[in-house]
């Protein structure tokens, strides 16, 4: 299970560190993952799913029916734990418009969640 997670951290170019930023993981729970072997606890499992787009069962075996979506960036993939955590794709759908917005389009949304939240 280790070395599909280090695929992972490769195929997207990511590190450790940044994973464990985006989900809040510590880098010793994943140090003693890779040197005691076999799998990692279930909730490590299930913010790592979270943060590559991938199911538990590729985690597991590195086969899976869907294809791993890399996160755009660091908050997509927090957003990604999100997700995972609570089953919220149209979050996950409208987070990754959000980040093709431009800044000027991105200010108008965000001023838009602020009145909706005053209602």
């Amino acid at each position: 299970m280790y070395e599909i997670y280090e695929r992972l951290l490769a195929a997207f170019g990511v590190t450790t560190a940044d994973v464990c930023r985006a989900t809040g993981l510590k880098e010793s729970s994943i140090s003693n993952w890779k040197r005691r072997g076999g799998h990692c606890g279930a909730k490590t499992a299930e913010l790592l799913c979270g943060y590559f787009g991938v199911s538990m069962d590729y985690l597991m075996t590195g086969k899976d029916c869907e294809t791993p979506h890399p996160p755009h960036n660091q908050s997509l993939a927090q957003a990604g734990t999100f997700m995972a955590l609570t089953g919220d794709k149209p979050m996950i759908t409208a987070l990754d418009t959000y980040l093709l917005l431009t800044d000027e389009q991105k200010k108008h949304v965000i001023d838009t969640i602020y009145l909706l939240g005053k209602q």
